[in-house]
């Protein structure tokens, strides 16, 4: 039977990351993910706005509304949208600043499921943006980014300190694509990031990110629950 999984994502690149990358290797857990939707920040008589994150009340509703419209109990909603730049109103925000990231993110995704209020939702936050992923295998980037060996180096140099790329911070200057930019000002996020994610794969990722690994398996295991009941 398997589960029906929907993503609530960000922006484009999200999207595509879902599309190109997590939607097949979740079909060999007999978990389905249906084409992922981008949050609704705005309405007008001619068009809806999506992408980006300025509103904890756009992400509350499109889950909320969602949910509504497809209430089969074998279906499952998650997110994946950047701690960077979160937006302020998400209850609890100001409370996680004192934490440390993963306490963090495990308070603001509780404050989440809980405004949401329905227990088929799994938020995910990503520590702090999409491009950490990209850190996994800096190796990698010379085909996507057709990048030299010093300018991988120079990347590598300023993330060195950092003993987990998860924690590469979120400052305005110094978060995972402000650096990257720093170095490659050619790199496009929703052109380049996900077929570089492709390249450095899901084993990479898990293996360096434990917030993002702890999400899939998760993810994964929706489709044991499922067989189970079965």
């Amino acid at each position: 039977m398997g589960v029906r999984l929907y993503f609530l994502v960000e922006g484009q690149t999200e999207e595509a990351f879902v599309k190109e990358v997590l939607k097949e290797h979740l079909a060999t857990f007999d978990v389905w993910v249906f084409s992922p939707r981008m949050i609704q920040t705005g309405k007008t008589a001619s068009r809806l706005h999506k992408g980006g994150h300025v509103s904890f009340e756009h992400l509350k509703g499109d889950l909320v509304r969602w949910a509504k419209e497809d209430r089969d109990p074998n279906v499952r909603f998650t997110t994946m949208v950047d701690l960077y730049k979160l937006p302020r109103n998400v209850p609890g925000y100001d409370e996680a600043l004192s934490l440390a990231p993963y306490q963090r993110i495990a308070m603001l995704e509780q404050q989440i499921a809980t405004a949401v209020g329905s227990d088929r939702l799994i938020p995910y936050i990503q520590l702090h943006e999409f491009e950490t992923l990209l850190y996994a295998d800096i190796t990698k980037w010379d085909k996507g980014l057709t990048a030299s060996a010093r300018a991988i180096e120079r990347l590598e140099e300023s993330v060195r300190g950092f003993p987990n790329i998860e924690f590469i911070d979120d400052g305005e200057n110094t978060a995972p694509s402000k650096r990257i930019l720093q170095v490659f000002p050619h790199y496009e996020k929703v052109v380049m990031g996900p077929p570089l994610a492709r390249d450095i794969g899901l084993d990479a990722m898990r293996k360096k990110c434990r917030h993002f690994n702890e999400w899939l398996s998760r993810l994964e295991s929706l489709g044991d629950a499922s067989r189970s009941l079965e």
